[in-house]
């Protein structure tokens, strides 16, 4: 995975990220079998960054289930599944608009 680094100027967003890597995985709405994985590079309320090999147009709806690091009931992994519009795709990441 590549090096992220941190970004130090002014925020200009209006919602805080919440920078956390979980393994994420995949699937363009409407193709189903088309995808890939990745991890999560920040959470925010309204978007999600996820680093993958993969580049997807803007404006491709995908659904994304994101590993969430805790156990549902002490037996199963609990998973976030988001829905959402790639809103840019570049440099190894793609920004999902949820």
């Amino acid at each position: 995975m590549k090096n992220l680094s941190i970004f130090d100027g002014q925020e200009r967003r209006s919602r805080i990220r919440f920078p956390i890597e979980l393994g994420a995985r995949y699937t363009i709405v409407g193709r189903e079998g088309e995808g890939g994985t990745g991890s999560t590079v920040d959470i925010s309320s309204h978007c999600a960054l996820i680093a993958s090999a993969c580049e997807l147009p803007p404006g491709t709806w995908i659904r994304a289930t994101i590993e969430w690091p805790i156990m549902l009931g002490s037996v199963r992994p609990l998973a976030l599944t988001i829905h959402g519009e790639v809103e840019r795709s570049a440099s190894g990441t793609i920004a999902v608009v949820l």
